[in-house]
This record gives structure tokens, sequence and C-alpha cells, in this order.
């Protein structure tokens, strides 16, 4: 029974993970999730490149090794990058 719940939420997870980077990558959406402070944060954010600037002539290329629990995306109310982690959002 438990083996059965811990798929069912794998497979959930992975549903709404696939749902949000669609959302993401198709324009502004907002995900919510509770930050390591423990505070609650609404974020307007996307990965569609029609929001995101261009690289800026001085932005570092500084290569980070890519970690699947946390997802990096443009807030495109701050204009910055910012990150949530997968494990996180919050389901109103």
């Amino acid at each position: 029974m438990q083996n059965d719940l811990a798929q069912e939420r794998g497979l959930s997870l992975k549903l709404d993970k696939e749902q949000i980077l669609n959302e993401l990558y198709a324009g502004i959406t907002t995900v919510s999730f509770t930050k390591v402070n423990g505070d609650r944060r609404d974020m307007n954010c996307t990965l569609n490149k029609a929001y995101i600037p261009a690289k800026r002539a001085d932005a570092s290329n500084k290569v980070r090794k890519e970690n699947p629990e946390v997802q990096a995306v443009w807030d495109t109310d701050k204009k910055a990058w910012r990150s949530f982690r997968w494990n996180s959002i919050l389901k109103d």
C-alpha cells in the first residue's frame, strides 16, 4: 500500500512539474512556494524567451551544475533570475 502511494505521489509530482514547465515556457505564470526561511512566496515568473532580456555584456559567464531539485526562472516583477525548489511548491 505505502509503495503504491509513493508511486502515485511521484507520478503526481512529475505531472505537476511538467504542467508548470509548460506554463513557464508558454508565458508568465505564478508559482507559489515556501522559501527556505519558511515564508510563503508568490512569484510571477517565466522561461519564455520573449519576456527574458538579452544577456548583458557585464553578466557572468559562470556555468552552474544542474540540480534537478531546483528550477531557475525569470522573475518578471524583480526583473532578475530567481529559483525555487520543486518540493516546496504549494498547491492552493
